[in-house]
């Protein structure tokens, strides 16, 4: 059975370069080479649910919310509100698999660019870039659903259009 995993594409507005002014970037951290799953990943904020986050809310899609602010804080020290998420896509790795999780992602799209610290233990390295950019700097070190979402995400020039994109996505 797939364990209840959620993860959070953080959408930043809050670093405009000449080169693209208005572009947004996505939140990449790199886990470590030493961990069982996915060792050396690129990979989103993000993680298994714990026991805690289905104790704290009845509702499933609720739970899912409240692992995906918490593994965010967790990895980069980024407090999001479970308010500020929208739901994108779920995915639920393939049977016959080890360990297989059935992740729901969500969107965080947020104006600044808050400061990331990362642990050194399970995440080493993070990096903010545009979604193009991050599919050619580390598409061989991703897992499918990331390079799916990350192929998917829209040039989008402001929060509010990127905002509607995801809106259309999950009708």
């Amino acid at each position: 059975m797939a364990r209840d995993a959620a993860t959070i594409v953080v959408a930043s507005f809050g670093s405009v370069s000449q080169e693209h002014p208005g572009a947004y970037e996505v939140l990449m951290l790199q886990r470590s080479s030493d961990l069982v799953f996915a060792p050396g990943a690129w990979v989103f904020p993000g993680g298994a649910a714990a026991h805690d986050d289905t104790l704290m809310a009845s509702e499933n899609r609720v739970a899912m919310r409240q692992t995906a602010c918490r593994e965010c804080a967790e990895e980069t020290g980024i407090e999001l509100g479970t308010h500020e998420l929208l739901p994108l896509s779920r995915w639920i790795t393939p049977p016959g698999r080890p360990r297989r999780f059935d992740t729901r992602f969500y969107v965080a799209i947020i104006e600044y660019r808050p400061v990331v610290e990362v642990d050194g233990d399970e995440i080493v390295d993070f990096a903010w870039l545009r979604p193009d950019r991050a599919l050619v700097q580390y598409s061989e070190a991703m897992l499918p659903p990331t390079r799916a979402t990350l192929s998917a995400l829209p040039d989008a020039g402001t929060p509010h259009e990127l905002r509607h994109w995801i809106t259309e996505q999950v009708r």
